[in-house]
């Protein structure tokens, strides 16, 4: 599976309340309703676009390689995998599963402090 398409958030299990756990202001929070992401693909390296409230993030790296990404305002050392129709992004106790569909995705946060879901709708 190639890794390509624009996603927009229609709805979220948790995240909320997951953000909070963590510290994430207020005001971030508010603007993961308006979040939407974008996937390129071109052999293993992968260009992935965050965007919400009209700030964008762009992190690229290559699958099975360590790479530096930022979250929340940290910068953290994660690790990504493809198996299958699904990419797995680790860093130490944290991952997040991205499920991939005709229609949509669904992106699973797990961490000790929980777990939270958001599913957005292919653009």
């Amino acid at each position: 599976m190639v890794l390509s398409g624009k996603y927009s958030v229609i709805g979220e299990e948790n995240f909320v309340q997951y953000l909070k756990d963590y510290g994430i202001p207020e005001e971030q929070i508010k603007n993961s309703g308006q979040f939407s992401i974008e996937f390129k693909q071109d052999g293993n390296k992968v260009i992935v676009t965050e965007s919400a409230a009209g700030k964008s993030k762009v992190t690229s790296f290559t699958l099975g390689e360590e790479f530096e990404e930022e979250r929340f305002g940290h910068k953290i050392k994660s690790n990504a995998k493809l198996e299958g129709d699904i990419l797995v992004i680790t860093n130490g106790d944290h991952s997040r599963t991205f499920n991939f569909t005709s229609t949509g995705l669904e992106i699973v946060h797990k961490s000790p402090k929980g777990s939270a879901k958001l599913i957005f709708k292919k653009d």
